[in-house]
């Protein structure tokens, strides 16, 4: 009825664990991407009808390279790293609203 196994299965696992170990050091080594630390993007964006200007200073996050420091105008410095989208949806929000010019 039920089959009798050859070896432990212990050792049957060892050997696939080693085997596999085996086969990736033989492979060539992959290349790794450049760092991007301390690397920065700037946004500079100026209102046209009152004359305000907002810089965002973006560094690049040491431990993420899809993630941003920002610093708005130099002085701001948001307490987490933010992703571009973020970002670019913070940067929309930093002007107020002009209603139409039509009367």
């Amino acid at each position: 009825m039920w089959r009798k196994r050859k070896g432990s299965r212990k050792f049957n696992q060892a050997a696939c664990q080693a085997g596999k170990a085996r086969a990736r050091m033989e492979r060539p080594l992959e290349p790794r991407p450049p760092d991007m630390s301390g690397h920065t993007r700037l946004i500079v964006i100026r209102d046209s009808f009152t004359g305000i200007e907002h810089r965002f200073d973006l560094e690049v996050y040491e431990h993420r390279r899809d993630r941003y420091r920002v610093t708005v105008d130099g002085e701001m410095c948001l307490p987490k790293p933010m992703g571009w989208t973020d970002v670019v949806e913070m940067a929309g929000k930093s002007f107020v609203r002009i209603g139409s010019f039509q009367q």
